[in-house]
Formats: structure tokens, C-alpha cells, sequence
């Protein structure tokens, strides 16, 4: 499954929810709202999937790690895939 676009605040709510819930997340990726459409940041993809799943400590770890490179813009976004 994956978020809807979150803005970097709510992708910070959502990982802390997934970290509470046991929820494993698999990946984190970054979109740049450029005129309108939504365009991947191909600089800006996380993939966890080699953790194992149980890791779950280990992808949240990541995720805040990823996500605290970037947030300064106001026209990105996020998607979480869980």
C-alpha cells in the first residue's frame, strides 16, 4: 500500500503512526510540485526493502533520516509505500 502525497510534516506524522502501529515501510519517495503536476525526484528515493520486515525500528530509523534531508521546500511532497 501506499500514502496519498504528503506534505513533509504529515509524512513525519505517518511514520511516527507506523513506528506505534509495528507497520513496516518498504520506501519513501519525493515529489516536486512543478507547475501544477506532481514530478519525481529521481535524487529523492528511499527503498527499505532489504530490511527485513520485521525491522520495523530500522525502516522508521531510515524513513526519518531520509525525510530529514529534505522538508525546506514548500512545493514537494511525499509517498510512503507500507
Amino acid at each position: 500500500m501506499e500514502t496519498e502525497y504528503l506534505t513533509a510534516e504529515q509524512a513525519l506524522q505517518f511514520i511516527h503512526l507506523c513506528e506505534q502501529n509495528g507497520i513496516f515501510i518498504f520506501g519513501i519517495e519525493r515529489f516536486l510540485l512543478i507547475e501544477g503536476m506532481s514530478t519525481p525526484d529521481l535524487d529523492g528515493i528511499a527503498d527499505f526493502s532489504s530490511l527485513s520486515p520485521e525491522d520495523v525500528n530500522g525502516a522508521v530509523s531510515s524513513a526519518r533520516r531520509f525525510l530529514s534531508l529534505f522538508g525546506d521546500v514548500n512545493d514537494e511532497r511525499f509517498k510512503l509505500v507500507y
